[in-house]
Formats: C-alpha cells, structure tokens, sequence
C-alpha cells in the first residue's frame, strides 16, 4: 500500500494477489515492493540520485517505508514470514544500521498505524505488510490480508490526515495464471500481466472504474508529478499519473 498525503489544497499535480481492483496497473518484472530498488538497479547505479525516497528527501518532503515485523526483524528475531528480500530500502548503504536516515524513514508497521492515528503521517508512506498478511498463497490467506489491509485503510480513514489522503492499494502479481488481454510492450521490463489496484481517497472519482492504461511506476509518476520531483527514467517518465482516476474538486466527507 502506498499513502500520498499530498495537502492537495495546493496544485495537484503504495500486498498479496487478489482479483479485485478499482483501477487496472501492468507490474511485469517490477514488483509494488522493489519499485525503487529494481529501478535503481536497472538504471545500473546504486547512487542517491537513483532513488524515488532520496529525491523526496531532496525536495524536503517527508516520507517512510514502513514493514509489518520489521522491529522483531532488526532486534534479531524475525517473524517467520518477514520477507528480507521485500525491504526495498534496505541494501543500500546510506540506509546502514546506525544510519539517521534509517531511522527516520525505514519503520515498523505499527509505526504507521500510530502516525495515521495521531495525524503525523509523512508526505509519502510505503507499508509493506508482512507475509502472513499478504494474501500470497502458500504461506497466506486471503481473508486475512484483506482484514489486515482494511484495518491498515480505516487508520488513515479514521484519522486526521484524512482529509487530504491518497490511499493507493496494489499487488505484484495478478493472483491467477492467465490474463486474456495481451500486455503492451514498452521495454525487456515489460509491462505484464494486469494486476488489480484500488484508490480510496476523499479525492477519488466515485464509483468510478478508471480504463486507462497505467503501470505500476504510475504510482511513481503520481508522487513525482505531485512534487515536481525529476523522474528516474524514461519509464516512469512516460507513465501516467493515474489522474484520471480523481476529481480535485471534491472534498473529505
């Protein structure tokens, strides 16, 4: 899940497999969870500049990656389904344990629940649940994931950022093994198979199903457009913003 809280008063311009989605995004190779790593990697570079979170930094917006079981993990006893590998900020070195940075934008899930509560939310916040509630088959189930993934929505709902909140609810993968609509072909990433997004957000077009073709770095693109950030590549460049899913008229109720 991906939260923009945007303060969209001024110029508008992130678990699991499921079936349902408001919105239709292509993932391909690139999974919700490493969105930032795999782009840094592909562009070849590991450097600051390569990353969506340093350039938040860099335009001074606050932001943070939050993970279910990622307090256990770090004091050395990681729940059995933490996904190490799922940590997109993780691995690079100026995120290094004893780091400032890592303090304050690499945080546990609870961490999230607390700010939606207390409205001191960041500008941008990606949750990673942790495994057991990501609707994964195998070692998940979906019932669980989606009371989980509600209870994560009804904590921004509920509190005071509320109202100027972008809640963007995705998967990396489309929870079946076959899609009848052939994916468009952009670059060796992909796109892929269509795989189910939902934007909850006092903002979104009401009971609305948006058709137009977005891909997962959309969400990127949103949060880049938002903040006039510089884009990472050509990809996420050229992807849509998802704004024809919202009405900027419309106001928190």
């Amino acid at each position: 899940m991906v939260l923009v809280h945007p303060q969209l008063n001024a110029a508008p311009i992130g678990t699991g497999q499921s079936h349902r989605g408001a919105a239709a995004l292509r993932a391909g190779e690139i999974r919700e969870s490493h969105i930032e790593r795999r782009r840094a990697d592909r562009a070849g570079t590991a450097e600051i500049e390569g990353r969506a979170g340093d350039r938040l930094t860099a335009a001074n917006q606050s932001w943070a990656w939050y993970s279910g079981g990622w307090n256990d993990a770090i004091a050395g006893h990681p729940a059995p389904t933490f996904q190490f590998h799922h940590q997109a900020f993780a691995y690079y070195a100026n995120y290094a344990d004893g780091t400032q940075a890592k303090a304050d934008h690499l945080k546990d899930e609870t961490d999230f629940i607390a700010a939606a509560t207390a409205g001191t939310l960041p500008a941008v916040s990606f949750v990673k649940p942790l495994g057991l509630n990501n609707e994964h088959p195998g070692y998940a189930d979906i019932i669980t994931g989606e009371n989980h993934t509600i209870d994560l929505i009804n904590a921004v709902r509920n509190g005071p950022n509320w109202k100027d909140a972008v809640i963007i609810v995705t998967y990396d993968e489309n929870g079946g093994f076959w899609d009848h609509v052939a994916p468009p072909t952009i670059d060796r990433w992909g796109p892929g198979t269509r795989t189910p997004t939902i934007i909850i957000s006092p903002f979104a077009k009401k009971g609305f199903v948006d058709k137009t073709s977005y891909e997962t770095v959309s969400i990127l693109s949103f949060i880049e457009k938002r903040w006039s950030l510089p884009p990472l590549t050509d990809r996420d460049r050229n992807a849509s913003p998802l704004t024809n899913a919202f009405d900027f008229t419309l106001s928190a109720n």
